[in-house]
């Protein structure tokens, strides 16, 4: 099985809905635990597509001022 990729604004979306379901008075604690975890697991996924892009952006810059020398 291969693993889908996300995009940075689909896990963003994911993350505002969790969000939104963690303020909602009527999630109960057990459901509130587990979307907690969820949330932690999102932000990870978004702070390393802004990493994997960040060092992408790095090469890509760098290759690109090699050739202008």
């Amino acid at each position: 099985m291969t693993k889908t990729t996300k995009t940075y604004q689909e896990l963003s979306d994911e993350l505002d809905k969790v969000v939104a379901l963690l303020e909602d008075p009527t999630t109960s604690i057990d459901d509130a635990l587990r979307l907690y975890k969820e949330s932690d697991k999102l932000i990870n996924q978004l702070q390393d597509y802004l990493d994997n892009t960040r060092n992408e952006i790095k090469i890509l810059t760098k290759q690109w001022a090699d050739k202008e020398i």
